[in-house]
């Protein structure tokens, strides 16, 4: 997990073929980061780990641009982000952590590679999802 937040540090921005267009690609990353926040066991009251905390605010700042230019104001963005914590919240409880896990990992790693990818840096990509707990 740490390591897959280490690689979104060196993007500058997603790439097209992880996403269908700008909807999905908002969503896409909105899920990833609630995602990554579930996985951590961040729950709003936890201080945020020093070596998630750079990946995650990269993560957060990408999904308030790419949805402010779709013209999600901050209340439909916080909304979405809330909504979305809970549905994984909702699947930890009812199918477990491993239920989450096959419906958002291979995501967020394609999500990872494309950040990996965009810098040129596609073996450090597989040498850190590697890690990936």
């Amino acid at each position: 997990m740490k390591k897959f937040f280490a690689i979104a540090l060196m993007a500058c921005s997603f790439g097209s073929s992880v996403f269908g267009n700008d909807q999905q690609e908002v969503e896409n990353i909105g899920h990833c980061l609630t995602f990554a926040y579930v996985r951590a066991g961040l729950d709003g009251e936890k201080e945020i780990p020093a070596d998630l905390a750079a990946g995650l605010a990269f993560i957060k700042d990408e999904y308030e641009v790419r949805a402010a230019n779709i013209g999600m104001d901050e209340e439909a963005r916080q909304k979405a982000i809330v909504l979305a914590l809970n549905e994984k919240n909702v699947i930890i409880q009812t199918e477990g952590m491993a239920a989450l896990e096959a419906r958002y990992k291979t995501l967020c790693q394609n999500i990872a590679e494309t950040f990996a990818h965009d810098v040129g840096n596609t073996s450090g990509a597989t040498d850190n999802l590697s890690r990936v707990p």
